[in-house]
């Protein structure tokens, strides 16, 4: 048994790691290639923004409907028919021939994409027993700021080598050669029979979103959430447009923020853990990191005075870290303030406050710029926008915490 749970825990860790990292690969791919592709079709800032949101809303609606699949059908099927969808997309990139044909690719990936994190999660507890399952669980986060930071080089790479069109097709069929993986997986390793059993408990009890910790929560994501949007989609048209530099030039920059914010992910990890030790109030201290984290943002009001890139890129990625490392200890409380019972349901939620607000932020951005407003006046708003997430949630959770 030791030896096929051991089997079972290594397998399946490499396979999410590796689906996340080509998620976010996949994701990523759009916002780094934009320099090239605004030269070849000539998109106004505004026109780029409706192209973020297509994504972003598309991403948000999959979310919302991502538990409602996971539970008609079986998370082999879900699974493989996500990642065969949004491999698919982004191969269709490389097909379409202007504005309106990237928005509509945009839709499918975004769709596609929003049910990698649900089932991979439900793997992890399906196959793995609770006392291994933060093992693949941190693969799961590790895959996506590896994605992140391996996407700039092999982009660069392939765009270089084959121009963008191909680019976008060898990604997909990355995402192809996954799923064979997973099936052999799911054929190989039964599920544990305690998860296996499927429940058909709908859960009624919608008090929860009239409470205040929910409304703290949710404001957090709604401000903290369209700051993390900025990063993936923005950077690289703020590193060509403002520096001047190109593909091949600010993908290192990339690579640094995205180990940045693998680094703050990873640190968080560990004080939280030298906290439980120590701390029998665990969800206080929790909120307290997630204060200083929050305030890394501040870092930005030091770019417009900056003379070196490097410095620049330092930063945005003292952001990126706070960004992460705010987020692992968000999660973590949801379970912790509302129950695990209901932890699902407030991460769908919460998640469609930083849906919406990143479709508004995306569209202000694209006005903004065209309007001649520069990336250094829009960088002193997003410290403002997570000072106040996190005033907000400190003072609306603060009795939920004296209570846990």
């Amino acid at each position: 048994m030791k030896n096929t749970i051991s089997s079972r825990l290594i397998f399946l860790s490499v396979l999410l790691g590796f689906a996340s990292a080509l998620n976010y690969l996949d994701r990523q791919s759009f916002g780094i290639l934009t320099p090239i592709l605004e030269k070849e079709f000539h998109w106004t800032n505004s026109q780029y923004s409706w192209l973020v949101n297509a994504f972003t809303i598309s991403y948000g609606f999959g979310m919302l409907l991502g538990g409602c699949i996971l539970d008609r059908f079986s998370l082999r099927t879900t699974y493989t028919a996500a990642i065969l969808l949004w491999s698919l997309a982004i191969m269709l990139h490389g097909f379409v021939g202007g504005w309106l044909g990237f928005l509509i690719v945009r839709l499918l990936l975004g769709f596609a994409e929003a049910g990698n994190h649900p089932c991979a999660v439900r793997a992890a507890g399906l196959f793995i027993p609770a006392t291994q399952r933060s093992i693949p669980v941190s693969w799961i986060n590790s895959g996506v700021n590896i994605g992140a930071m391996i996407a700039p080089f092999i982009l660069l790479f392939l765009s270089e080598l084959w121009g963008w069109r191909t680019s976008f097709i060898i990604i997909g069929v990355l995402g192809l050669c996954w799923i064979p993986f997973w099936l052999y997986f799911c054929n190989h390793f039964p599920t544990l029979e305690s998860n296996s059993v499927a429940t058909n408990k709908k859960e009624t009890d919608f008090s929860v979103i009239k409470s205040k910790p929910f409304l703290g929560f949710f404001i957090y994501r709604f401000c903290g959430d369209p700051c993390w949007y900025f990063l993936v989609f923005w950077l690289p048209k703020y590193f060509h447009e403002t520096h001047h530099i190109d593909l091949k030039d600010f993908s290192h920059n990339l690579f640094y923020i995205y180990f940045l914010a693998t680094l703050g992910n990873i640190g968080v990890g560990w004080l939280t853990q030298k906290i439980a030790k120590n701390d029998k109030n665990l969800v206080r201290q929790q909120s307290v990191l997630m204060g200083i984290c929050a305030s890394g943002s501040l870092a930005l009001l030091l770019i417009p005075f900056s003379p070196y890139l490097l410095l620049s890129t330092l930063f945005i990625g003292i952001l990126a870290a706070g960004h992460q490392g705010s987020m692992s200890l968000y999660f973590n409380q949801i379970a912790d303030i509302f129950g695990k019972e209901n932890s699902a349901k407030i991460t769908a939620w919460t998640t469609i406050g930083g849906v919406v607000s990143g479709v508004i932020f995306a569209r202000i951005v694209g006005y903004a710029l065209d309007q001649g407003v520069t990336y250094h006046t829009l960088f002193m708003f997003i410290p403002l926008l997570y000072l106040i997430g996190f005033g907000s949630f400190w003072i609306l959770t603060s009795k939920a915490r004296k209570n846990v």
